[in-house]
């Protein structure tokens, strides 16, 4: 959906050239904004690391954070404003029901 340069920056990552930097981020879809903070601790204390620190989203109404497991895959961690277009479709697509509101 995007070039490789748009996660490679918001990641803080090195865009993929070869091996190693981003190619494609996982997006973890969470219901509260306080849980992209909680998230992105527990997966730096399982052993991950956090290549972008919980923060206020820059391209959409909401919070994202991103993480990177010891083999450097990338995971956006993201809660979105009720109307996200693009959350509310990645609910319906797993067959979830979104939060009230969305």
């Amino acid at each position: 959906m995007f070039p490789a340069t748009k996660p490679a920056a918001d990641g803080r990552g090195d865009q993929e050239l070869g091996r190693g930097g981003i190619r494609f981020t996982i997006g973890i879809v969470v219901r509260q904004a306080a849980e992209v903070d909680r998230l992105a601790e527990q997966f730096r204390a399982a052993g991950g690391g956090i290549t972008k620190k919980p923060t206020n989203a820059e391209f959409f109404p909401g919070r994202s954070a991103y993480v990177a497991d010891p083999e450097d895959n990338f995971f956006e961690i993201v809660w979105a404003e009720p109307d996200n277009a693009i959350v509310a479709a990645a609910y319906r697509a797993g067959g979830l029901t979104p939060p009230a509101g969305q």
